[in-house]
């Protein structure tokens, strides 16, 4: 696996301490993060606006994709090595676990969605709900 410094220059990023440290949280972690998250896990280390803007181009240009739990507050994941800032290719289920209320990103392949031909796609958001691997135990 990538480290963080590496992921930011395959993406053509600038190697600030503000992308280092959340880059490495959002790799230290396998389950998606909100920004509340994010500034919990930092503590004053960096303002609000700084986090939004830092996200905000990380999901541009392909290194996090969006999460959708159900829940009010965004959350978002790492994305997979093929995602740029022309496409994601995040479809896939995302899972919300009952009991610790964290949510993954499962990484399977998800059986084909036609659509009529009348409709066009832009976003497919696929929720499961339980308990996951770690609650379970």
């Amino acid at each position: 696996m990538q480290n963080a410094i590496d992921l930011l220059k395959s993406h053509k990023l600038r190697k600030t301490p503000g992308r280092i440290d959340i880059l490495e949280e959002f790799m230290e972690n396998n389950f998606a993060l909100s920004h509340r998250d994010i500034e919990n896990s930092l503590g004053n280390k960096y303002d609000r606006v700084t986090l939004y803007r830092i996200m905000s181009g990380f999901e541009e240009c392909g290194l996090i994709h969006r999460v959708f739990d159900g829940e009010s507050a965004i959350k978002y994941a790492l994305c997979s090595t093929d995602c740029d800032s022309g496409h994601h290719h995040d479809e896939h289920i995302h899972f919300l676990c009952d009991k610790c209320g964290k949510t993954y990103c499962l990484n399977f392949e998800l059986p084909e969605i036609v659509l009529p031909k009348s409709y066009q796609l832009q976003e497919l958001n696929v929720l499961a709900k339980g308990i996951c691997e770690n609650c379970k135990k």
